[in-house]
């Protein structure tokens, strides 16, 4: 058994991470989110009681409006990259036995091991699973590289044909 040559166990635990986070970036996405619309203030007033100051901060709103906007794009594309991803490593767990995706699950995300296999037997089943969901995700980015370039070819194509129609009529013009 072995891993494509372009997609291993490092590719897949990005995958894995993915999946892992998703949700965690989420919550967090909605908590910063919300504490920027929170410190929307004309000027915010601190006082330092050590040094017997007060300091104020102000931001004008058109800059924070700025910040938000910027921080919900930063965070929007880090959840279309993760969304892809973890439907991804669910649809290739999902091609997996029961037993295949049990180990996957004791061994990348804390599930407790009571499956009662040998630690031989558990290691070669990882292997096969990894191996499998590898190979799963391969395939599909192969797949999609091909639609990609298809895409690709037949957009060429019309370009080199609205470029020859624009020729023969600026040739018929000239003519003229």
């Amino acid at each position: 058994m072995s891993f494509p040559s372009d997609f291993g166990l490092y590719e897949l635990s990005d995958y894995i991470f993915a999946f892992d986070m998703l949700p965690k970036v989420k919550a967090e996405k909605e908590e910063v989110i919300q504490g920027m619309y929170d410190d929307i203030s004309p000027t915010m007033v601190s006082t330092d009681y050590d040094l017997g100051r007060m300091f104020s901060l102000s931001t004008p709103v058109e800059k924070m409006a700025i910040m938000i906007i910027s921080e919900k794009d930063k965070y929007d594309k880090m959840l279309k990259k993760y969304e892809r991803k973890a439907e991804m490593f669910e649809q290739a767990m999902e091609s997996l036995s029961p037993r295949e995706r049990d180990v996957i699950q004791v061994k990348y995300f804390g599930r407790k091991n009571d499956l009662g296999l040998s630690d031989t037997y558990f290691l070669e089943t990882v292997r096969e699973a990894e191996t499998k969901l590898c190979n799963f995700i391969n395939l599909d980015q192969l797949e999609k590289k091909k639609e990609w370039n298809e895409t690709l070819k037949e957009a060429r194509k019309q370009q080199v044909k609205e470029w020859k129609q624009s020729r023969s009529k600026e040739f018929l013009r000239v003519s003229l």
